[in-house]
């Protein structure tokens, strides 16, 4: 960690009240080391950004053709970015990344066997599947620089640190933790670095976790994507059921296509507490709004 934080400030990483600490629940975060206020004399600095992370540190798929010439023809940037990572992990030719590279954890532990008996080891088998097909056409590609080890592991990082539409990953900023009540946010600027400021609603004490928010997203979703869970979590787990087999009819799709509906049904949590017996039975209204057009005769 010594060794990446010193890589940030050689590379001009802004950071001059945040510091990379550890967390008793959530590996390493970051934190303020000085009180960061709204209000009197702090208004200044409040409004100006607590990280700055230069565009030059910005891990794009771009920036990873660029580095690695060998990537120029795949154009899906997210595998472009994973196979980065994959090849870099494995056989490093960029001495550049490899100060951030070397604080991505590459436990190789397989996840799977954790979720084993759970509503999630139908998904993640069915996501290794995935990666076992695609690294099954990019192997001859890349030969022994590319193994199905370090394919599997570049996707878990990029699915859990990987910032924006463009799948961009940002070192420094990808510490921060998620919230449900966060206190920041990032933002790009209009010359490509990235920032961290604070909500305009928050006081920031010196001691405190910058956190995000990293979407509405149950602990299902959490531990998927992102390998932790949030004990009283507001936001419901669910899961979701093809309907493909009950939309055999041509009419029905067009009218799906029409409302923008998609072909799931959705199981969610019941709702003990709840006078609606629908809710109760814990489909989501638009599933049972799907199952009733389902099952009628379209003219």
């Amino acid at each position: 960690m010594e060794t990446f934080i010193q890589w940030s400030q050689n590379n001009h990483v802004q950071a001059p009240h945040i510091a990379i600490r550890q967390t008793p629940h959530a590996g390493y975060g970051l934190f303020c080391d000085t009180a960061i206020s709204k209000h009197g004399d702090n208004e200044a600095a409040a409004a100006a950004a607590l990280v700055t992370i230069p565009s030059t540190l910005i891990l794009s798929a771009d920036r990873a053709r660029h580095d690695r010439p060998d990537l120029v023809e795949i154009t899906d940037d997210r595998t472009a970015l994973r196979l980065f990572l994959a090849l870099e992990k494995h056989s490093p030719t960029v001495d550049f990344w490899k100060p951030y590279l070397g604080i991505l954890d590459a436990s190789m532990e397989d996840f799977e066997q954790q979720v084993e008996g759970t509503c999630l080891e139908q998904a993640m088998q069915a996501k290794r599947s995935s990666l076992e097909n695609q690294f099954a056409v990019l192997q001859p590609l890349f030969g022994e620089a590319l193994t199905l080890e370090y394919w599997i592991w570049a996707d878990r990082i990029v699915r859990s640190r990987a910032v924006g539409d463009t799948w961009m990953l940002v070192p420094f900023l990808d510490f921060a933790n998620h919230s449900n009540e966060p206190n920041a946010r990032w933002e790009v600027q209009p010359n490509g670095d990235m920032q961290i400021v604070p909500l305009s609603s928050s006081t920031l004490s010196a001691g405190d976790e910058v956190l995000f928010s990293y979407g509405a997203k149950s602990n299902m979703e959490l531990l998927f994507s992102y390998g932790f869970t949030l004990n009283d979590n507001p936001v419901e787990s669910s899961v979701r059921i093809s309907a493909a087999g009950f939309l055999d009819d041509p009419a029905k799709i067009a009218w799906m296509r029409q409302l923008n509906i998609p072909p799931t049904l959705t199981l969610t949590n019941e709702h003990d507490n709840d006078d609606d017996e629908s809710k109760k039975m814990g489909w989501s209204a638009q599933s049972i709004h799907l199952m009733r057009y389902a099952s009628r005769e379209f003219e």
